[in-house]
């Protein structure tokens, strides 16, 4: 999965730290001391330095063992510069494929995945003129290497309408893209898009005749536990993801302000009509402890996940009562699993904000903070043999210090996670990365 994609990261900013190259030596204390039966393996960190100043990351991908980081150069807030770097993990060692210069009026990047074929996908919200444009995404498409792909879209380029929101690609090498169109009641409502493109960018009408399709969740448990009507609740979509049927998996969050929120999970055949085997006959499922507070954008459904072998859903997030992160385990029909954790949710032991990317393989979960990696066994438990609780600390003083984003492919995840921090050193902006290898059982 990309912020699977990947999700795309939601990062919080720290202040950065300037290193001597010598710091490398300090690897070995990049990870806590992992179990020497089947603990977690790192290749050296390697940094690559970049043109410009105040570099940030703004997407990861992983692709079996090929990777893509991109970073921005900014100026006074804005992009100057735009560098895709595309990497190859080589046994122990970090290979640079390409350094590639992106157009910057690709806009604000949302999320970043690959296809089947190992072909990088971006979505934004594309910039004309130096402006924003309100109402439409963009999918860009690169090769391999890392160049943009002229043969996809218009000029490597596909727009869809919408405010996207996440994007994957299914088995069929189709690509999925969620957006948010905005309802006319009640305010600060959305009503989420799925629109499904082609290998080559074009509209795929075989998805619901018209290549797109609402998936407004089915609203009536949320209204009976906000004890609100229907139509006074707001939908929130936040993450997108394709089963190994190719369904399409939508999370995101049911609200009413006053009377609370809950999450939720819809999930769609892949001619785009309602899958009424997942969840309730509308293919809706909710989950999450019901809170009366008020929640914060992605609090439930910041990134979503689809087993690739058993078909078992993990869905992520942050109710505003929790100062931990949660993870649900779902049946593949969308029903709690009670024998995930403690009645099918899991709160992890340490308490870390800023999650960075979460990932699921066939032995378990894998979420990644700004300092730490926790591995999760299929029951819910901590993996001991990765550290106290499950949890691989980063240390402060490594020359990764810590994670601005991960990525992980949700097919090789428990061999391939890598992880990328801005780094400064001898007063050039750059990027560090690592991979590690994380065979759960």
């Amino acid at each position: 999965m990309g912020r699977e994609s990947s999700c795309g990261a939601r990062l919080r900013r720290m202040g950065r730290r300037s290193f001597p190259l010598a710091a490398v030596s300090l690897l070995a204390a990049v990870l806590a001391m992992p179990s020497p039966s089947h603990g977690a393996v790192t290749t050296p960190s390697a940094w690559f330095g970049l043109a410009g100043r105040d570099v940030r990351i703004t997407a990861a991908a992983v692709h079996a063992h090929n990777g893509l980081v991109v970073a921005d150069s900014l100026s006074d807030g804005l992009i100057r510069l735009r560098t895709a770097l595309v990497l190859q993990r080589r046994g122990a060692q970090t290979r640079l494929v390409a350094r590639v210069p992106l157009p910057t009026d690709m806009g604000s990047l949302v999320g970043a995945t690959a296809d089947r074929q190992g072909r990088w996908l971006l979505l934004s919200r594309p910039d004309k003129d130096g402006a924003p444009q309100f109402g439409v995404s963009r999918v860009t498409r690169l090769t391999i290497q890392g160049r943009v792909d002229t043969t996809f879209g218009v000029s490597g380029a596909a727009m869809v309408n919408g405010e996207g929101s996440g994007i994957a690609s299914d088995g069929s090498g189709r690509i999925v893209v969620l957006t948010s169109t905005s309802a006319s009641s009640p305010a600060g409502s959305a009503i989420p898009v799925l629109t499904r493109l082609t290998g080559t960018g074009a509209i795929d009408d075989t998805f619901n005749g018209s290549g797109t399709v609402d998936v407004l969740p089915d609203l009536e448990r949320a209204a009976s536990l906000a004890r609100r009507p229907a139509g006074e609740l707001i939908v929130a979509s936040w993450s997108v993801t394709t089963t190994k049927t190719n369904r399409i998996l939508v999370a995101g969050m049911i609200t009413n302000v006053a009377g609370g929120s809950v999450g939720y999970l819809t999930q769609t055949m892949p001619d785009g009509s309602r899958d009424t085997s997942f969840g309730s006959e509308s293919g809706t499922t909710t989950y999450g402890p019901y809170r009366a507070d008020p929640m914060s954008p992605a609090s439930y459904g910041f990134a979503v996940a689809s087993e690739p072998l058993f078909g078992n859903v993990y869905v992520f997030g942050r109710p505003t009562a929790d100062n931990r992160d949660i993870t649900w385990k779902r049946t593949a029909r969308g029903l709690r699993n009670g024998a995930f954790a403690v009645h099918g949710w899991l709160r992890p032991a340490t308490s870390e904000r800023t999650v960075q990317a979460s990932a699921t393989c066939t032995g378990g979960t894998v979420q990644t903070t700004a300092h730490s990696i926790r591995v999760t066994t299929r029951a819910g438990r901590p993996d001991r043999s990765y550290g106290p609780n499950g949890v691989i600390s980063v240390a402060p003083m490594s020359p990764l210090s810590r994670i601005d984003a991960a990525a992980a492919d949700a097919r090789t995840c428990s061999l391939n996670h890598l992880s990328a921090s801005e780094r400064i050193r001898n007063e050039v902006d750059g990027v560090t990365v690592m991979w590690t290898s994380l065979p759960t059982p």
